[in-house]
């Protein structure tokens, strides 16, 4: 696995995966949430299946290396969804390290 660090190419990329889904969110949310109920079960389907494409884009294509041994790893899916993450320092996300067993703001990498 080669990884490297985000550039800003990298975020202009995400932002042009999330943008167009919060349009449809929007979209959906003035289209379908005054049809009752089925229009928001419609809505709700659209946020769910969005948002778990999202995250499995981003499990895919990102890695962390931890603060303590820059053991650099892969997470999954479901660890993607529901760990802390924020973007001081680059990024990085709440995880325990693999290779140490401490929990760490591992570095956000971006997989090659």
């Amino acid at each position: 696995m080669t990884c490297r660090e985000p550039t800003d190419a990298d975020r202009k990329k995400a932002a042009a995966y999330v943008t167009p889904y919060i349009a449809v969110l929007a979209a959906g949310a003035l289209l379908l949430m005054p049809g009752g109920v089925p229009g928001a079960v419609v809505w709700v389907a659209i946020v769910v299946g969005g948002a778990l494409l999202l995250i499995r884009w981003h499990a895919r294509n990102t890695a962390y290396r931890c603060r303590d041994c820059h053991h650099e790893f892969e997470i999954s899916v479901l660890t993607d969804a529901t760990s802390l993450h924020g973007t001081g320092g680059g990024g990085w996300k709440y995880l325990k390290c693999p290779q140490c067993g401490k929990r760490t703001r591992a570095r956000v990498l971006r997989k090659e």
